[in-house]
């Protein structure tokens, strides 16, 4: 018979009412052990005393949440050494600052009114390394992820913007105004959260927006290249089988949202 790892727990949230509750919902059970809080204030030190007491899971809040997820990334970057997961318990739901977190490291994001049975779920899936979201936030940056889709026309014109072609060039391609192609431009940038046609280009592709493979001549989009992450460009043909490019370049990873993900 199989026998179930306890999960060594560290709760040190900084709103006592939601620490007592998650300290009360955790000892309901016994696959959870939960670790006596640690005093330490420094970062650093917290970091020595989390591999020391071989915690699994570190429940928070939301600053220090980020600021320990930071702290764990760099560790595990320089020794390669795998800490613990971090889970944050908050009320702040917005779509940049859940994105941040999850971005930085933090594998759980809950709300503070998260029923208890949802808590348990998040905990089982951090320990194991799936990532949890709640339902909620998980459902608003889902259909947050479904309105930065583009329309056709504005795919046809960053397909051309990818190509280091000018507005009015693009403009006589599709045979619109000047105008049209700048509109169409800043609600691609809208979109996208892209401060300029390059990074809109970028993150399209990225989001699987756009189907892009490398070439050597393309340095008009103005970024260094390397081979660990291309910067230079050229559409690559659709394929018919999949809807992208037989070739695409390897960029950073994001994300994918849903209650839980790895």
């Amino acid at each position: 018979m199989t026998t179930l790892t306890r999960a060594r727990i560290l709760v040190m949230h900084g709103e006592h009412l939601v620490d007592a509750g998650l300290t009360a919902t955790l000892s309901r059970h016994s696959y959870i052990e939960l670790l006596e809080p640690c005093t330490a204030e420094k970062v650093e030190t917290l970091l020595h005393w989390l591999f020391a007491q071989r915690v699994d899971v570190v429940i928070t809040d939301y600053d220090r949440g980020l600021s320990v997820a930071a702290a764990l990334h760099r560790a595990k970057v320089s020794s390669g050494t795998r800490g613990p997961h971090v889970m944050v318990v908050t009320s702040r739901a917005t779509q940049s600052e859940i994105r941040t977190a999850l971005e930085q490291g933090v594998a759980g994001y809950l709300t503070s009114t998260s029923p208890a049975n949802e808590v348990m779920d998040a905990v089982l899936n951090v320990q194991m390394g799936i990532r949890h979201v709640s339902g909620s936030l998980a459902i608003s940056l889902l259909d947050n992820v479904l309105n930065e889709q583009l329309t056709p026309r504005e795919t046809d014109v960053l397909r051309l913007a990818a190509q280091g072609l000018a507005n009015k060039v693009i403009a006589a391609r599709l045979q619109v105004e000047l105008g049209t192609i700048k509109c169409h431009m800043r609600g691609i940038l809208e979109k996208l959260g892209a401060s300029n046609r390059t990074e809109a280009v970028v993150i399209a592709h990225e989001r699987g927006l756009l189907a892009l493979a490398p070439v050597p001549f393309l340095a008009r989009l103005g970024v260094k290249s390397s081979s660990a992450s291309p910067a230079c460009f050229r559409v690559a043909a659709p394929s018919v089988a999949n809807g992208v490019g037989s070739e695409q370049a390897p960029l950073r990873s994001k994300p994918v949202w849903g209650t839980a993900y790895q």
